[in-house]
């Protein structure tokens, strides 16, 4: 089967979705949509896309020459290449669904989450994903708070799954070395650790993580923040080194999330995710199979999936002083989560090759059935 995603340049997404298609006579295509206000780090992700074919584009939204141009050369390496369907990640690509559906491409639109949840009141916007939704042979998203979402804003509820992202269990897992990450960033073997793995930018509020520093080091001076984001933020840089609390945090940029990101997920006391919104974060699911006291925010995509206080932690969102005391909590050992029931949890629902059935089984019945809307 041959394939192309279509997505930003940096998703992390991406290897577990090249994944599901490594059998002999499975070829990958990526189309990596890169910022235009961020071209000095094109290349950054690159080292880790080898296990696909990868095109560099540069995207503006507003740059509709630029589109075009993006369009015309995808649509040839699809046509050269015989790629079968383009998979685009994130409606704020919807623009492309609209011009390869127009050229005879069969495309599938995923709901990435934020896109929908907190979508635009813009009704420009708004159009062109509802054209988008129309003119796609299929729409998956990873959770029912996404689908829900995008059927508000014009996808159809027919031909329309939810498929969960997945992760490799056979990489994260209980039995991941202890200490490496440590010793690689000479941090104290005895040092508690607290690892936000999301997106150094308000939505994922990091300010309200940044605010517990203080405190945990006034009782456990011997801890140190972790922050995992290719995309810097200088005002939370300033607001750290302003606060003097530099030589507690540690910055990561890109980090290879299957050679390298099991050993900080095992290495970390607590891994915190609270943001506004989510969906089906994959960080959570891949911390929590490492062993990781865990701790997120209120968001209705936990359903009934997990137990507070039993495989992770619940706080209210933008509770603060809830936040607080649970790493307190945690850093006393007071209270800590079940990692076995955490790990097989994940791992009956979540594990990649569940999810690579899935989509294999929607593509295939696109390819067979190109011309008949019915496709689930």
């Amino acid at each position: 089967m041959r394939v192309a995603f279509l997505t930003y340049s940096f998703s992390m997404h991406i290897n577990i979705k090249a994944k599901y298609f490594s059998k002999s006579n499975d070829k990958v295509y990526f189309f990596a949509m890169h910022p235009r206000q961020r071209t000095k780090d094109l290349d950054a992700p690159l080292e880790y896309r080898n296990n696909m074919v990868v095109t560099q584009l540069i995207h503006d939204d507003m740059d509709w020459e630029q589109i075009i141009k993006n369009t015309w050369k995808m649509f040839g390496t699809i046509r050269k290449n015989k790629v079968q369907i383009v998979h685009i990640i994130d409606m704020a690509f919807a623009i492309y669904g609209i011009l390869l559906s127009l050229l005879g491409v069969n495309v599938i639109l995923e709901n990435n989450g934020s896109d929908v949840i907190l979508a635009s009141n813009d009704p420009k916007l708004r159009k062109r994903y509802e054209v988008a939704y129309k003119l796609c042979r299929g729409v998956v998203q990873d959770s029912y708070v996404a689908q829900q979402a995008g059927i508000k804003l014009g996808a159809p509820s027919t031909n329309n799954e939810i498929i969960e992202l997945g992760i490799d269990t056979s990489i994260f897992n209980l039995n991941v070395e202890k200490g490496v990450f440590k010793e690689k960033y000479n941090i104290p073997k005895d040092a508690k650790v607290i690892f936000s793995p999301r997106t150094l930018r308000p939505l994922c509020n990091i300010g309200e993580i940044i605010d517990t520093i203080k405190p945990v080091l006034e009782q456990y001076p011997n801890t140190y923040y972790v922050f995992c984001s290719q995309i810097r933020n200088i005002t939370y840089e300033n607001r750290i080194k302003q606060e003097g609390l530099n030589n507690h945090v540690i910055y990561l940029g890109y980090i290879d999330n299957e050679k390298e990101m099991p050993y900080i997920y095992r290495d970390s006391d607590i891994v915190i995710s609270i943001p506004n919104s989510d969906s089906s974060p994959r960080s959570v699911y891949e911390a929590m199979a490492c062993g990781s006291n865990v701790i997120v925010s209120d968001l209705p995509w936990i359903g009934d999936k997990f137990t507070n206080n039993k495989e992770l932690y619940i706080v209210k969102l933008h509770d603060e002083e809830e936040l607080l005391n649970r790493i307190m909590n945690i850093l006393s050992g007071r209270t800590e989560i079940n990692a076995e029931i955490a790990f097989n949890g994940i791992k009956q629902i979540l594990d990649y090759r569940i999810s690579e059935k899935k989509l294999r089984k929607i593509y295939t019945k696109i390819i067979r059935r190109k011309n008949d809307k019915r496709l689930f």
